[in-house]
């Protein structure tokens, strides 16, 4: 009789009741996480790559005036 009314049981409540185990097995895990990214920060003025790209690519200007000349 138990196995007829835990068929019957609507699965509403085993996919809430899955959905709940699985956010807290998510967070479990997300709280042995140490690692933190750093975004949003600005780079290091002092780095060669803080410099814009046609003074750190020796030629290039050459190659994007023919490209412009190409389009015309």
């Amino acid at each position: 009789m138990a196995r007829l009314q835990n068929l019957s049981r609507s699965c509403t409540d085993l996919y809430q009741k899955l959905a709940h185990t699985r956010v807290q097995l998510e967070e479990e895990h997300m709280s042995e996480c140490s690692f933190t990214p750093r975004v949003g920060r600005r780079p290091d003025p002092q780095s060669q790559y803080s410099a814009p790209l046609i003074s750190r690519v020796p030629g290039i200007e050459k190659k994007l005036d023919l490209r412009k000349s190409a389009r015309k």
